[in-house]
């Protein structure tokens, strides 16, 4: 039964099954966990002990400091614990109305503050996959990432062709870190839902999570749902996920003059309509730039 892969595919039974037989696994990252925020809530306190020896005319600013020093401690924890609970930090990040603005702020800063893995193991992934050295495929590829996140990095590069590229690369071990990860809020959503006495199960958003961020790992499914690019990808011998990202081309062009045409094509009409052609262009156009998909990305460090 040791010898049972972990599942490709989030399913909450499969997924209890594997780590029941690995206790020890589950052990170190719960003590991993436990300790990572015992040292934030010391930090957080002796921050509030601080605070209360300074005299403030001002309680509003004073407590949206404390707010945001809370949001910047949590943030920091989040990055420590890796690339599950940067997710969590992030989907918290977007609901002030829940944790307050000033620790949604400071949250908001795990959507593009991820430090990348080192540069030699994505350069050696990347190589795996191709079976050559990366100038036999590219003229060009970014020394440093140009964007990374929670899941991966990508580097910009140019094919001896002259199409631009993005190449995308999975941050290593990955799988088997969200689902166990997953696996462990699972259990404490269990313990809380005991102690809580509550009558639904909270298991269920753990799974809900789990099938979201196992779903992100499959690049075979984002590579389904790109309509302006190609995507080249496969696994390496360590079991490495790749993607080399080109768009098609001319692009820009054909998206530009056919949403030209449709704005002709209502002008005859209400002016406001063309104000929904103008929308679609600028969101369509917006997603042929490498540059903004970095910028905006939380799973990946993306193109340019």
């Amino acid at each position: 039964m040791w010898t049972r892969p972990l599942p490709e595919v989030y399913d909450p039974q499969e997924v209890a099954d594997y780590f029941s037989r690995r206790p020890h696994v589950v052990a170190f990252r719960l003590i991993e966990v436990f300790a990572s925020f015992a040292s934030a809530v010391f930090r957080i306190r002796a921050s509030a002990v601080r605070r209360s020896y300074r005299s403030s005319a001002n309680n509003d600013v004073d407590k949206n400091g404390s707010q945001y020093n809370f949001g910047m401690v949590l943030k920091e924890t989040m990055l420590h614990l890796g690339p599950t609970f940067i997710k969590v930090g992030q989907s918290l990040s977007t609901r002030p109305d829940i944790i307050g603005s000033e620790i949604s702020k400071a949250l908001s800063e795990l959507h593009d503050q991820i430090p990348p893995f080192p540069q030699t193991v994505a350069m050696k992934i990347i190589e795996e996959e191709l079976g050559y050295p990366v100038e036999t495929f590219f003229s060009y590829l970014s020394a440093e990432p140009v964007a990374a996140a929670s899941f991966g990095q990508v580097y910009r590069g140019s094919t001896h062709d002259g199409f631009s590229v993005a190449v995308k690369v999975q941050r290593p071990n990955l799988h088997h870190v969200v689902v166990r990860d997953v696996y462990i809020l699972r259990l404490g959503l269990w313990l809380l839902q005991k102690i809580a006495k509550r009558k639904s199960d909270l298991r269920l958003y753990a799974d809900e999570l789990g099938k979201g961020l196992v779903g992100e790992l499959d690049y075979t499914l984002e590579a389904e749902n790109a309509s302006e690019f190609r995507v080249y990808r496969g696994s390496t011998h360590d079991g490495f996920s790749v993607a080399v990202k080109v768009q098609r081309p001319n692009l820009h062009h054909v998206v530009v003059r056919d949403v030209y045409i449709l704005r002709l094509g209502i002008a005859k009409r209400k002016s406001d309509l063309r104000l929904y052609a103008d929308e679609l262009g600028k969101g369509l156009v917006g997603e042929l730039d490498y540059t903004l998909e970095a910028e905006n990305a939380s799973e990946f460090r993306v193109p340019i």
